[in-house]
């Protein structure tokens, strides 16, 4: 169910790999790929929306929802915050890092929880040591936004405040030249607005939604679109114009069609595969395409010396540990967590 959804997942992670991996990829990155960012958070409106109203309704409390939360963020985001430190730490010893001893350790301690480190200049990244965190942080503030008033979240209200913030994204734009905001503390305010629209637009197509279709290669679509948008390289003027466009317009439309339309047969594998691997993939991508840039720099090279077959390599190897953490460790590691928490509430009643 909903395997096109999983293969667009997939896809926005790698997109986002690209990104962070610049240098190693020459001219093949995703020069929009930072707003496959947006199709996460829409992605997950509708998948949280389909997977939690009904328990919302049947009493899930918001402790709960949350500790779910965490339980499927945790167990992976730990391995990529383990490796960025490591990293980290290996830079500051060789005098090469960005970050101060006593920022350094703030950094890998808050990380180890899951906790941005604070930064009183406004200018470093919400978690140096895992640069994608800062997504995650902000899916955790408006999951729990979202479980705590979802009583007065009607269709209006949400159509209403969506509207609202849909007019400041276009300010944020605006103001910062781009919508690549809220993975550093300058940037924050913009997060906020980014996710809050994607998000409940994503909960808004779970409650309007398309009706389904036949299955087909039409599932296709979604990916091509989206693979051409986030393709997409310009500047001034043209960026803001773009970001607006396709994150208010084009990446909602995506969503929804690929919610109304299932792969065929032959297709389906290809997409769970990109699916299974895709918050694994996102979850330790940049603390290990920061080691890599470090290996290559000690040897006297930069990674464009490779570009773009290191790149190459590096996403495939990047993705069979995806799968391979996803299936030997996240899955086992969230069921034992999971069985600790009813342990604890049988306990308790």
């Amino acid at each position: 169910m909903y395997s096109t959804l999983n293969g667009l997942r997939g896809f926005a992670a790698v997109a986002v790999l690209t990104i962070h991996g610049q240098g190693f990829f020459g001219p093949w990155i995703a020069k929009s790929g930072y707003l496959a960012v947006d199709l996460f958070f829409v992605m997950s409106g509708f998948v949280i929306a389909h997977a939690y109203e009904g328990r919302f309704k049947s009493g899930l409390g918001t402790a709960e929802f949350f500790w779910i939360r965490f339980v499927r963020f945790y167990p992976l985001f730990l391995v990529g915050t383990v490796i960025g430190s490591i990293s980290a730490i290996l830079a500051w010893k060789m005098g090469a890092g960005e970050l101060g001893r006593s920022e350094l350790i703030q950094a890998v301690f808050l990380g180890l929880f899951m906790l941005p480190s604070p930064d009183l200049n406004m200018s470093f990244a919400l978690y140096p040591t895992n640069p994608p965190g800062w997504s995650l942080f902000y899916e955790l503030i408006i999951n729990t936004f979202y479980v705590v008033f979802w009583r007065v979240l009607s269709n209006r209200v949400l159509l209403v405040t969506t509207a609202v913030a849909a007019a400041m994204l276009v300010v944020s734009a605006v103001y910062f030249g781009t919508l690549d905001i809220g993975s550093y503390w300058g940037t924050f305010s913009g997060g906020i607005i980014r996710v809050y629209f994607s998000f409940f637009a994503g909960v808004l197509i779970y409650r309007l939604g398309l009706p389904k279709l036949p299955p087909g290669v039409l599932s296709w679509i979604p990916l091509l679109l989206a693979t051409g948008l986030v393709a997409v390289d310009v500047d001034g003027t043209a960026r803001i114009v773009f970001d607006v466009f396709c994150v208010l317009v084009m990446f909602p439309a995506i969503i929804a069609v690929s919610t109304s339309i299932e792969p065929d047969r032959f297709s389906r594998p290809l997409f769970e595969y990109l699916g299974a691997a895709s918050y694994a993939l996102y979850a330790i991508h940049a603390p290990i395409l920061e080691l890599a840039r470090r290996a290559v720099r000690m040897f006297g090279f930069t990674p464009a010396t490779f570009a773009p077959w290191l790149g190459v390599v590096l996403l495939l190897v990047i993705f069979a540990f995806a799968l391979v953490l996803n299936r030997l460790y996240d899955e086992p590691a969230r069921r034992i967590l999971s069985r600790l928490t009813r342990r604890v509430t049988a306990a308790r009643s």
